[in-house]
């Protein structure tokens, strides 16, 4: 009888700094991949404004071109010319503004992974928390959590 409560006591030890472990290692994991994502983020906003500020200069370079071909062809710019102008600088405007909305979406989407990254840190800062001599229950805490203290 002692042997198999002895064998009991030894398991929950080992159980116990496993699970330490296992926490420190989620929480080098969780501080690393933070630090990721934040220079995800860093880097999907200035891509984003770079390749925005490129296709904004591109488009003024192409329109002056149009504008410069029709003057030399002696074209009035109006009617039609006109509407071909507004079209191809209402089409360079929303490549634009399609890439700024590309660029906000990898921004949100690295936001996204160093919440999740914070959260699992948080949770392996709980875990390397818990004193089973302390509290013998601390490890269920949490897992049934129904709202009820």
């Amino acid at each position: 009888m002692a042997g198999a409560a002895a064998g009991s006591i030894i398991g929950m030890v080992g159980g116990f700094l496993g699970d330490k472990m296992s926490a420190q290692a989620q929480k080098k994991s969780a501080k690393f991949n933070k630090q990721v994502a934040l220079n995800n983020e860093t880097i999907a906003r200035q891509t984003s404004a770079v390749d925005v500020a490129r296709i904004r200069k591109r488009n003024m370079r192409f329109a002056a071109k149009q504008k410069v071909s029709a003057s030399k062809a002696g074209v009035r710019i109006s009617g039609s010319v006109k509407d071909v102008l507004y079209d191809s600088a209402l089409e360079g405007e929303l490549s634009a503004l399609d890439r700024e909305f590309k660029g906000k979406l990898a921004q949100n989407q690295a936001r996204q992974s160093f919440i999740l990254a914070k959260e699992s840190e948080k949770s392996a800062n709980q875990r390397l928390d818990i004193n089973p001599l302390r509290d013998p229950v601390a490890h269920t805490k949490g897992i049934f959590n129904l709202g009820f203290s």
